[in-house]
């Protein structure tokens, strides 16, 4: 079982945790039917399997920003995410010799939020976007870049933990795939065109 399906089939049993809580219990703050919610975090990527992020980039750092809302009064959100990463270079000879590489990409998404007027609370959100590679390269005293375009597709689940109604804090592990418009020979072409990412995030989340 890959790790799309498991975090898949943990928050199909979440959800049947949320029905029995909500029936039973109290919630612990008051909530709008109609709300928005602004995001900010850090992100920590970390390259899987055998590609380019994997095997040249390091010291990876990113920033993440997303904005979601409720559809309905129910707790089905829809939202919209950008991202960006920076990567230093540990190995450049299978990568054309640039010396950094900048990542971002946007897209929109849909998730479930569970348990969402209590302290503590979770959510499971899935988006597609596009990304752009920026890499960067020093030739004599020239800096040099270039430009990878394709498409990334994004699985999230996420922890939060609320102060108050308005304001949180969360943490989350997004598995992300990056599908790369390169041209590559056959032999190397999932090591260019198909890279994996677990990307950890914690960062803040306001409620309005």
């Amino acid at each position: 079982m890959n790790l799309p399906i498991k975090i898949l089939s943990c928050f199909l049993i979440l959800f049947s945790y949320q029905t029995s809580f909500s029936q039973e219990s109290d919630y612990k703050f008051p909530q709008d039917d109609h709300y928005i919610i602004f995001k900010i975090a850090y992100a920590q990527p970390i390259g899987l399997g055998d590609n380019f992020v994997n095997k040249s980039f390091k010291n990876s750092t990113g920033l993440d920003f997303e904005v979601d809302f409720n559809v309905l009064d129910s707790n089905i959100l829809l939202g919209l995410r950008y991202g960006t990463t920076y990567n230093q270079i540990k190995n450049n000879d299978r990568i054309g010799g640039q010396t950094k590489t900048n990542s971002s990409f946007i897209g929109p998404l849909i998730g479930y939020q569970f348990l969402p007027r209590n302290d503590l609370r979770f959510s499971l959100t899935a988006g597609v976007g596009s990304i752009t590679y920026k890499n960067f390269f020093k030739d004599n005293f020239n800096d040099l870049t270039s430009k990878d375009t394709g498409y990334t597709f994004w699985i999230t689940p996420e922890v939060d933990y609320h102060f108050n109604k308005y304001f949180g804090v969360y943490f989350s592990t997004t598995f992300q795939k990056d599908y790369l418009d390169i041209e590559a020979p056959d032999e190397v072409e999932d090591y260019f065109k198909s890279p994996n990412y677990l990307k950890l995030q914690i960062g803040v989340r306001v409620l309005l």
